[in-house]
């Protein structure tokens, strides 16, 4: 029993029809009316469910297509006995009641048939005609595009050759600048080969110059990097630079390369010694070198608990390099010009203590100090050891 039956209505009954009836038979069938009757009470279930599925459009489309599919699996076939009594009533081919073609329609038939295979012939020559002639047509502008690629990759190739010899030339005639400017204009690939190949060749002639002590040359070509935003130097080419610049008297400058070191490698002790160095020779400023001096020989005391440990008062001299002795023996020089004779010479002991042998302007120094703090038998016998090894004249070239 389909829904539309539970309801009583038709199958094409429409939305006002079906709440209708649904009406009727609800105050028909309500429990409070069949007072406890079970088979009416599952009939308003069956009716109640029934008006939820017609009652929504979507729901009642699905409901009639699995109705309409259910209706035709469940229709009833011919027998095989039906079936086979059908072929028999069938007509044969050569019947008397077979119907009979004059000669007329049958020719009529065959000019018909005979105008279709040619309208088919002409419609097939006329696609095929389209499809070669599209396939030409492609080919053709595919044989033109090439064309215009090949020519246009022969202009690239030979705008690339002329600017590479323009670039080349001004390199050999100094001009850097212009060089960079004509390699930039090629595209972007030839351009960034090209503009590393000429940063490798300047930064190696600033090198090769460099070694040669030619540091005014030097100095100029690695200017030119620095100019450019795309290269970074490493911390080898710039120290380089900063000995190019104190080599020329630009000692600004040269304490800029050192600070930049600073703020990308971090603290190194050589560097604060450096920067030390080059402000007292530039500027005369003893009391920010002696930070500097300071700085340095705080970064060498945890170098040293980190390589020879805490206890390392007693290590040995022998594989210290020299820079960490100057490092002491200038901040106690550093010290002493600032009459800070103490500190002084405790930075000379550790200057002493660091240099493989006796150092002369060492013991020269500490020997002051011991004369300026009272020690004056100590002093004498210092400065008198210093003069035998010739450290009045290392002082004096000082």
């Amino acid at each position: 029993m389909s829904l539309y039956d539970v309801l009583g209505v038709s199958a094409n009954a429409d939305q006002s029809q079906i709440k209708r009836q649904f009406r009727k038979l609800a105050l028909q069938l309500h429990p409070d009316k069949t007072r406890g009757n079970k088979v009416l009470e599952e009939r308003f279930k069956r009716v109640n469910e029934a008006y939820q599925v017609l009652s929504d459009p979507v729901r009642r489309r699905n409901y009639d297509f699995r109705l309409s599919y259910t209706n035709y699996q469940t229709r009833p076939q011919p027998s095989k006995k039906r079936e086979s009594k059908q072929k028999k009533q069938e007509p044969k081919p050569n019947a008397p009641h077979q119907t009979q073609y004059t000669e007329e329609q049958k020719r009529q038939w065959e000019q018909r048939r005979a105008r279709n295979i040619k309208r088919q012939d002409r419609k097939f020559i006329r696609n095929l005609s389209v499809t070669v002639g599209s396939v030409l047509f492609l080919a053709m502008i595919g044989v033109v595009n090439g064309e215009i690629h090949n020519r246009e990759e022969e202009e690239r190739e030979m705008r690339f050759t002329k600017a590479q010899w323009t670039a080349d030339s001004l390199q050999l005639a100094g001009n850097y600048e212009d060089a960079y400017y004509i390699l930039d204009t090629l595209p972007r690939g030839y351009s960034h080969f090209e503009t590393k190949r000429l940063d490798k060749r300047i930064l190696d002639l600033a090198t090769a110059e460099y070694h040669n002590e030619e540091y005014s040359t030097a100095r100029k070509l690695f200017e030119v990097l620095i100019g450019r935003p795309e290269l970074k130097l490493d911390n080898e080419h710039i120290e380089m630079l900063s000995t190019c610049y104190e080599k020329t008297g630009d000692y600004q400058r040269a304490m800029h390369c050192f600070w930049r070191l600073i703020m990308e490698k971090g603290d190194e002790y050589q560097y604060y010694y450096h920067l030390a160095r080059l402000t007292r020779l530039h500027s005369q400023d003893l009391e920010q070198a002696s930070e500097h001096y300071q700085k340095a020989s705080e970064l060498l005391d945890k170098l040293y608990i980190a390589r020879f440990g805490r206890g390392y008062l007693s290590f040995s001299n022998k594989h210290i390099p020299l820079i960490e002795h100057q490092v002491f023996f200038e901040k106690g020089k550093t010290l002493y010009d600032l009459g800070n004779y103490a500190d002084a010479k405790e930075a000379l002991v550790w200057a002493k203590i660091t240099f493989k042998g006796d150092h002369a302007p060492t013991l020269h120094y500490l020997g002051l100090c011991h004369q300026k703090l009272g020690n004056r038998a100590k002093g004498d016998q210092l400065i008198k050891k210093a003069s035998q090894l010739g450290g009045l004249e290392t002082v004096n070239a000082l």
